[in-house]
């Protein structure tokens, strides 16, 4: 039986979650399908709705990756942020996201309160994008039905490092399924748009999250603002360095120059490479310490979690 999702997202233990969606039959319906039809188009018709409603809902983007027949998305609920809105301002966020022309305020309570909960949750965030986009894909095949094989799949990721071996894994996505070979050309990805606002030294892209900064001054705006607990220059030379060592094909090999911020983390660097593969990251609901998966366990009430003996190696000390 399937966990509850209120069990699956739980804001009091983390604010970071990985979350992916499949097309149905595992179809190719964002890039070239059986059919020798071509859907890339839609994978734009993704990221502009990622990005439509990231400015509405208290939701921060930390990573993302559209592929050919489903995509990742890595989040951090930004709850603070919500909480802080007055009630004009949960009304406005409220009408964007349901991309009402008219007037659609509440001056009810308990009806503020209710949109304020669905502006940082993701739950709400991943159905008004799901919904938009089957929708689209329907009308433009002339077909009726599902469109994505089943609810999206959540993950939660509950310290550091965790967060860093996920956002890696989905920046290199189409590095490991040989749709690009270098992060440049790594189409409808987040380390794409970074790298290029890096390159031109410009700031973090308004729709994603921003990394860590050495001088953060205290003000108004910054007391609700979260960043990412790495510094951009460590994360670009972490994604370059393991995007490489991929590529290479030496089964058994264990890199000896793994760049700190791996060790920084607390991941066990001896094993970096096999944590941040397909089956180290999607197959657990959880990815964490040992220590934060057993309290994660007795809150949901499960006797055990799958992929205990992988997180062992996962980290230095589980």
């Amino acid at each position: 039986m399937p966990t509850a999702r209120k069990e699956l997202i739980n804001l009091d233990v983390t604010s970071y979650y990985h979350c992916y969606a499949r097309c149905v039959r595992e179809g190719y319906l964002f890039g070239t399908g059986e059919n020798k039809k071509n859907y890339d188009h839609r994978k734009s018709w993704v990221l502009k709705r990622i990005q439509y409603l990231s400015q509405g809902f208290a939701i921060d983007i930390c990573a993302y990756a559209i592929m050919s027949n489903h995509y990742h998305l890595v989040f951090h609920v930004n709850k603070k942020k919500a909480l802080a809105w007055s009630d004009d301002e949960v009304n406005a966020r409220w009408k964007w996201a349901l991309e009402r022309k008219t007037d659609f305020v509440s001056s009810l309570p308990e009806e503020i309160e209710r949109r304020r909960e669905c502006l940082f949750s993701i739950s709400w965030f991943m159905r008004f994008l799901n919904e938009h986009i089957a929708r689209l894909a329907n009308q433009e095949d002339d077909v009726k039905g599902h469109f994505w094989e089943s609810r999206f799949k959540s993950q939660a990721l509950v310290d550091e490092g965790a967060l860093l071996a996920c956002m890696t894994y989905v920046d290199l996505n189409p590095i490991r399924a040989n749709m690009a070979n270098t992060l440049e050309s790594s189409d409808f990805t987040s380390i794409q748009e970074r790298l290029q606002a890096h390159h031109q030294h410009q700031p973090t892209p308004p729709t994603l999250m921003e990394f860590e900064q050495k001088e953060i001054h205290e003000t108004k705006e910054n007391t609700i603002k979260a960043y990412l607990p790495f510094f951009i220059k460590d994360y670009l030379t972490l994604i370059d360095w393991t995007g490489r060592h991929m590529r290479e094909d030496k089964p058994g090999y264990i890199a000896t120059d793994v760049p700190p911020l791996v060790f920084a983390s607390g991941l066990n660097p001896n094993h970096w490479l096999t944590t941040v593969e397909k089956s180290s990251i999607q197959d657990q609901t959880i990815f964490g310490p040992l220590s934060k998966m057993k309290e994660w366990a007795q809150n949901i009430k499960k006797a055990w979690l799958k992929g205990q003996k992988m997180t062992r190696l996962k980290y230095s000390t589980a």
